[in-house]
């Protein structure tokens, strides 16, 4: 992850909206999934909540843990996605 993610992800708590993000398709251990590239990085789809502020929640916890994560709006739902880093999955990445 770049530096820069780092530091923006570890002082503010970053929300998009699905619509606005760049999906791609990668090959994961456990099968195909759906993930969106964000600042460079990519970000698999992990939780979904009913509402922003539980998905709001939900990533400030992961926050404060360590993990790197952002909150994705979708119409009438928020989900958490996670970080996936480059060596996980590197043909996804070089797209």
């Amino acid at each position: 992850m770049s530096e820069a993610l780092r530091v923006i992800l570890n002082i503010n708590m970053i929300v998009i909206n699905l619509a606005d993000a760049h999906t791609v398709p990668i090959s994961l251990p456990w099968g195909e999934e759906t993930s969106i590239r964000y600042m460079g990085e990519l970000f698999i789809p992990v939780q979904v909540h009913s509402s922003l502020d539980a998905a709001i929640a939900a990533c400030r916890h992961d926050l404060d843990t360590g993990m790197m994560s952002i909150v994705v709006r979708d119409r009438d739902r928020a989900s958490l996605w996670w970080h996936i880093p480059k060596q996980t999955s590197p043909m996804a990445h070089s797209r």
